[in-house]
């Protein structure tokens, strides 16, 4: 872009971040269930355990050991990390006063020790399924084409919502933009929508640059 012409986002897909999860007391054919409060607090590190009641109460039929939950996420600034922390704020006003929706964020000191910081999406699915009692922070697409699992969560309708591209769309669907091209979709009150989706976007001038004449 020339010097001093206006940029904006352009929003071009919408994804979902989704929560890969190796658990191996999950019983074959089972998926994981988070609230929306177990989310924010295994990420602000105030839910370290696979055996805390918050996560038991909600998984009945899995066996959770006493085992610290390790965290993996890709190293810098991704649409993905915005995405995420869009959400977070969302469910959580106090992660919203901390923190606030960035997408290069400053990871809370209580779960640094248990923090792995991968260089891509990848290497995220590929540390979590090779790591026991581990989740990664990832898009659908890499969770989908790795054939990892992902936790279901529950959205705001009250309805827990696996990522898929059905619940994805429908967090999407009717998504209105304002005049900066910008919507927010993180948290739909639509009873099939999944709570963590978003859309990724490029930056472009609002206009294109006049070309130097020819001749």
């Amino acid at each position: 872009a020339a010097a001093g012409m206006p940029l904006a986002l352009f929003p071009v897909f919408v994804t979902g971040v989704t929560l890969a999860v190796n658990l191996p007391q999950i019983p074959v054919g089972a998926t994981l269930q988070w609230s929306q409060e177990v989310v924010v607090g295994v990420l602000n590190g105030s839910i370290g355990s696979w055996a805390h009641s918050a996560i038991r109460r909600l998984n009945p039929f899995i066996f959770f050991p006493s085992r610290p939950i390790t965290i993996a996420t890709i190293q810098g600034s991704s649409g993905v990390t915005w995405i995420l922390q869009s959400a977070l704020s969302s469910f959580s006003p106090s992660w919203a006063a901390a923190y606030g929706a960035t997408s290069n964020p400053t990871w809370p000191a209580a779960i640094s020790a248990r923090l792995v910081l991968q260089s891509s999406f990848a290497e995220v699915v590929q540390y979590v399924q090779a790591t026991p009692y581990s989740i990664g922070v990832v898009p659908y697409t890499t969770v989908h084409q790795m054939g990892a699992q992902a936790i279901a969560i529950v959205n705001k309708a009250g309805a827990t919502v696996s990522p898929s591209l059905e619940s994805i769309g429908a967090a999407a669907d009717g998504a209105t933009f304002n005049a900066r091209y910008c919507s927010s979709i993180v948290n739909s009150a639509k009873p099939q929508a999944y709570p963590m989706s978003g859309f990724s976007s490029v930056v472009l001038p609002l206009a294109q640059p006049q070309s130097a004449a020819v001749g």
